[in-house]
């Protein structure tokens, strides 16, 4: 599942997505790798994958079409760049952004586009809790808890027993069979 973010300021909200679609779903064998994207930057690098690599992608696209237009481009351009010259870098980024998508889809990727009537903290809470729920009603129709994440626990009750943490003798054991157990390690 791949978190496309156009919008620079909001880059690092796919890796809050990806923490959240991970730890949610990835469970009993189930889920899918989630990829957080950003704009131009992945457009022209890892988008390659993306549409022409395996066909096991899907594309969540945050666009927001009222962004700020941002400075113009300067006139004094190369002529093969004639064709951004006085635009606002805003239009270029606009511009990138229906390109990909259109390419996402073109190559067959499936690609559901989340448009922000603005950019602002209230759309924020308002995409948090639409992706927590998706998130939640896809965990319920792929049949597991998307309210647990038992995998993370057992490596932090393991950190705990390292800690000689009260408890947790399992573990302890555990650690201490790991720990003795014969090993080629090579320290680089």
């Amino acid at each position: 599942m791949i978190f496309f973010a156009s919008l620079p300021l909001w880059a690092s909200f796919g890796d809050w997505f990806a923490q959240l679609w991970a730890e949610s779903l990835g469970k009993e064998g189930k889920g899918s790798q989630p990829v957080p994207a950003i704009g131009v930057t992945d457009q022209h690098s890892v988008n390659q994958m993306f549409m022409d690599g395996k066909r096991n992608k899907a594309c969540l696209y945050l666009t927001c079409p009222t962004l700020p237009a941002g400075p113009k481009f300067p006139s004094d351009l190369p002529d093969q760049f004639d064709y951004v010259r006085g635009k606002n870098f805003g239009e270029l980024v606009q511009a990138e952004g229906l390109g990909n998508r259109m390419a996402l889809s073109a190559n067959g990727v499936p690609l559901v586009e989340l448009k922000m009537g603005e950019d602002g903290p209230k759309q924020a809470g308002k995409l948090i809790a639409l992706l927590g729920a998706a998130t939640i009603l896809t965990g319920w129709l792929m049949g597991i808890n998307p309210l647990d994440q038992p995998a993370v626990e057992l490596g932090k009750r393991l950190a705990k027993a390292r800690m000689n943490a009260d408890g947790l003798e399992e573990e302890k054991a555990d650690l201490n069979a790991f720990l003795s157990a014969d090993r080629d390690i090579r320290e680089f």
